[in-house]
């Protein structure tokens, strides 16, 4: 009844913002005395003859580098360490509280044997306003995506009321207020993340949040296809489907899987694995590998219906990137499949790359759906937009420059669009600001997760000299150079040994006619981009090559692993390609003969690449059947072990030998993931494989070696069950010790009391070897 007086708005805005920052006054006020009266930590106590007493000098520190004194007085002990440390009877130390270390822990031994442990908690106020500053951070993109999605605010200027700000800065006192109360509440968080990070529920909901936000889209997208007549498109999306199925056809869905689907599976089922500290960091890199297991919980179908899925997911995603920058349809049809045969990855196929597969279709549907929310935003866009940036960054780190510089797309489309460019690029940022926060928290907690080392800062060794900017200069120059001459070399090289001629030919016979169809069934598709365009996709092909590789060129160890370091250059090598035979068409005046030769050079460009995947695919293939032709002779011949019976295959092949074999991960992990999945219950309690002359250990499931020889001297070996891995790949159970073993001091090894010859063949091995089993 008030709004028709003037002033009386303003007034009400000046009302909350004083009253904000009483609010504001007052949190600082109950946070100074709650610091204040805190009481300062002390025990006394007496037990098993001992008399106790511990002090410090205060609860808090409250200045950077200051410390805190604690001193203990103990009577009728045999010891005492303090955190750890062996200590005397009486003294005293400088604590200094660090977000990660604000426990003081003391282990005392009377002198009857009873041993305590007493601890304080003494926190540090420059520690706590560091640790919940990065807690805000991984909060506020939460909050701030509530205000986007409620107000749907993308074409003016984002609210900056007092108001708002203030109930920002307030958050801050209130959380250390919290901390004054509850110390370890951040790292109970971070503990309950992380249980949640490793549930198999926690990624089967990613997996049914990316059917509930995408399939209508999906749907959605479909219908404005059908109702403008956009019937190019709909060509398009079906060629893709029809090309990722010929793809797939040589070896089908019953194929066995590779060393991550094996590790995957097993952890989820309950074995200890790397992957709980991976999954920490990368929270939801098991989304494929949980769908996966819903669709085929006892055999790897599932995995490779998902793979064929994502890979149509990736060209329909791409195309829509294309088709959003406005490229003709024929045109964007013929870049994604070109995008998708390039020849960089070298494990392309492989169900081994589903989880960064996964990524890259993630971060092209963020890409396609931001630029569309450019020109008709939605709530469910939005959601889309987020969800894709999260299964990205929480999945793979490989994107992380080229999320960095994605917004320069729609500022360079749309320039003056200034305040919608602005918060849609606030809109993209909270994914990855958030991610940045989580695992900032990890690494000030202390905690141990995959690709620590990574982020936790350069050592000395690591500091950038001319001698290594000449190796990153190097590692780049042999990406270009693997992108446009080796990798293409290998493509031509492919063609006399592809025997899938028929495949290959259906494919580019498809290919051909869609493009086709899509340029002569359009007339207004029939234009071709103006020459300055086409210079400048030529260019920015060529430079997105460089964010492509932004994160692993500084990784050495990575540099040459193909299948990691080239999962985004064909993006970029794709449209420069294809740019360049639209620039090499020029010279022809007429439209329809112009696009006859860009269909046809893109044909033959097509033409190895597709051969390359084929041979990739068949020697994948042949690799994991030669693993599971493996693992088949041991279930033949030991189908069943008794109680404590440890499994391991011994061998006197190199590891040279066994990678040109076909079964190099058998040496890791994947043997022993292998073994729980195809026994269950009936299992060895931990299968590792031993090479001759070479160290190794009962512990290498978990890839750490131990300086214990599991092939010392010292073995006896009565609770192990042997195998011989020979050169050919047979597998022999040793009814005795070999030779290279016999020389033993205690020779106890007789393995048949630990198998059970009359139980049956598992019946998951049936299932999970597939067609290794009946061959």
């Amino acid at each position: 009844m008030f709004n028709g007086i003037p002033g009386f708005g303003h007034f009400l805005a000046r009302r909350r913002v004083s009253a904000l920052l009483a609010t504001v006054a007052a949190l600082l006020v109950l946070l100074a005395l709650a610091i204040h009266f805190t009481p300062r930590p002390q025990i006394e106590s007496s037990f098993g003859g001992a008399t106790v007493s511990l002090a410090a000098d205060r609860a808090w520190t409250l200045l950077p580098g200051q410390c805190s004194t604690v001193r203990w007085t103990l009577e009728g002990i045999q010891s005492i360490y303090i955190n750890g440390e062996g200590n005397v009877g009486s003294g005293e130390l400088e604590f200094c509280p660090k977000p990660n270390d604000m426990t003081v822990a003391f282990e005392i031994t009377a002198a009857d044997g009873e041993t305590r442990n007493l601890t304080f908690i003494i926190q540090g106020l420059p520690a706590a306003i560091e640790a919940w500053l990065l807690f805000l951070a991984l909060l506020l993109p939460l909050l701030i995506a509530g205000y986007y999605l409620a107000t749907m605010r993308l074409g003016g200027p984002p609210i900056a009321h007092p108001s708002l700000l203030l109930l920002l800065v307030a958050l801050l006192p209130l959380g250390l207020l919290l901390q004054t109360a509850q110390p370890t509440f951040i790292a109970s968080v971070l503990d309950r993340l992380g249980q949640v990070f490793r549930s198999h529920a926690w990624q089967a909901l990613g997996a049914l949040l990316a059917g509930l936000i995408y399939a209508p889209l999906a749907l959605q997208a479909l219908r404005q296809c059908r109702a403008r007549g956009k019937t190019g498109d709909l060509a398009a999306a079906a060629a893709f489907f029809v090309v990722a199925l010929l793809l797939y056809a040589p070896a089908g869905f019953d194929s066995i899987g590779q060393w991550e689907t094996w590790t995957t599976q097993s952890f989820f089922e309950g074995r200890p694995a790397k992957a709980e500290h991976e999954v920490i960091a990368r929270f939801w890199i098991f989304v494929p590998h949980a769908l996966a297991m819903a669709i085929s919980p006892d055999a790897f179908a599932g995995y490779h219906l998902v793979n064929l899925c994502l890979f149509w997911c990736m060209m329909a995603a791409f195309y829509a990137v294309l088709r959003q920058l406005r490229a003709p349809a024929w045109l964007a049809f013929l870049v994604t499949i070109l995008f998708l045969v390039y020849p960089v990855n070298s494990r392309l196929m492989s169900i081994r790359s589903i989880a960064m597969t996964f990524g890259k279709v993630s971060l092209l549907a963020a890409i396609a759906l931001i630029l569309d929310c450019r020109k008709n935003p939605s709530r469910l866009k939005l959601l889309g937009v987020w969800l894709a940036l999260l299964f990205n960054v929480g999945s793979y780190e490989i994107a992380l420059v080229i999320i960095l510089v994605a917004p320069l797309l729609w500022w360079w489309q749309a320039p003056r669009s200034r305040w919608r460019n602005i918060n849609l690029t606030v809109v993209w940022y909270l994914a990855p600001v958030a991610k940045a926060a989580h695992l900032l928290l990890l690494l000030m907690d202390g905690r141990f997760f995959y690709g620590v080392w990574f982020i936790s800062g350069p050592s000395a060794s690591d500091h950038i000299t001319l001698d290594k900017l000449g190796n990153y200069v190097e590692r780049v120059a042999s990406v270009y150079r693997r992108a446009f001459v080796d990798g293409w070399g290998e493509a031509l090289q492919s063609i006399s040994q592809n025997s899938q001629v028929a495949l290959t030919a259906a494919t580019l016979a498809l290919v051909g006619g869609v493009a086709a169809y899509q340029a002569l069934n359009c007339e207004r598709e029939w234009r071709f981009p103006p020459h300055k365009r086409v210079l400048g996709a030529t260019l920015a092909g060529l430079l997105f090559i460089l964010p492509s590789i932004g994160v692993l060129m500084w990784l050495s160890k990575q540099a040459g692993d193909l299948w990691r370091m080239y999962v985004y250059v064909p993006i970029g090598a794709a449209i420069a390609a294809a740019a360049l035979i639209v620039l090499v068409s020029a010279p022809i005046k007429r439209i329809r003969q112009r696009l006859a030769l860009v269909i046809g050079l893109s044909l033959l460009l097509t033409w190895p690449g597709l051969s390359r995947l084929y041979l990739q695919q068949a020697a994948i293939q042949q690799n994991a059947n030669a693993k599971a032709g493996v693992l088949r002779q041991i279930v033949e011949q030991a189908p069943s072990f008794h109680e404590n019976a440890h499994l391991m295959l011994f061998t006197t092949m190199s590891g040279e030998d066994l990678e040109q074999e076909g079964v190099r991960e058998l040496r890791y992990n994947m043997f022993e993931s292998a073994m729980y999945m195809l026994y269950q219950e009936r299992r060895p309690v931990v299968s590792f494989l031993c090479i001759a002359g070479q160290g190794c250990s009962r512990d290498d499931t978990f890839l750490q070696y131990t300086s214990r020889d599991f092939l010392g001297a010292d073995e006896d070996y009565r609770d192990v069950v042997m195998f011989q891995l020979h050169d050919d790949l047979r597998v022999e159970l040793l009814r005795e010790l070999p030779l290279e073993l016999r020389e033993r001091p205690v020779n106890r090894y007789d393995p048949e009391r630990l198998i059970d010859f009359s139980a049956p063949v598992p019946p998951r091995a049936r299932t999970l070897l597939g067609a290794a089993w009946r061959d």
